[in-house]
């Protein structure tokens, strides 16, 4: 009876390792719209792995609906590359190493998010955003080393974040020189 119990109990667990789509896929099937090359809406009533690499020269929208993402250990849950543009609102990050990474000279507007839990940054923004503007409103920010990190110049617009237990820095920039 104790084997049976523990079967069901491992194909359980291991069920729910599957049970996350893949936002890297969700990025992959979705079309354009206006001025996106990708426009994605995320349904709320399903949990979303952070495994998205957003390549370089992409304009990306992203409504959550409230979905949760989980992040990954080691890795940003979104990546967005050089000279690229995400719009992102109503997400909830959970956990992993941090929530959105910047590259340098990549922009874009995030708003009404909650990130939750991160090890390192909530959000990394890499410098050099030559021409396009970063914003950084209305987001809850809790439980980082730091809330939003920046290298060498600091976003266009950050105001009216709630940020709650950041173990170092609220907002931390960098400056190597």
């Amino acid at each position: 009876m104790r084997r049976i119990v523990f079967v069901i109990l491992i194909i359980g667990l291991t069920s729910l390792a599957y049970a996350y789509e893949s936002l890297q896929e969700a990025y992959n099937q979705a079309s354009g719209s206006g001025r996106y090359t990708k426009f994605i809406e995320l349904d709320s009533t399903l949990q979303y792995s952070g495994d998205l690499m957003i390549p370089s020269d992409q304009n990306v929208y992203i409504n959550g609906h409230g979905a949760i993402i989980y992040n990954p250990p080691d890795i940003p849950s979104i990546y967005v590359g050089i000279n690229s543009n995400l719009d992102i609102e109503r997400c909830i990050f959970v956990g992993g190493l941090m929530a959105i990474n910047f590259a340098q000279i990549a922009g874009g507007t995030i708003n009404n998010n909650t990130i939750v839990g991160c090890r390192e940054q909530s959000i990394y923004c890499d410098g050099g955003y030559n021409n396009r503007q970063l914003n950084i409103w209305s987001n809850i920010i809790c439980d980082a080393m730091f809330a939003v990190y920046c290298i060498d110049s600091i976003p266009g617009y950050i105001d009216y974040n709630d940020i709650y237990a950041i173990d170092s820095i609220d907002y931390a920039l960098f400056c190597p020189t």
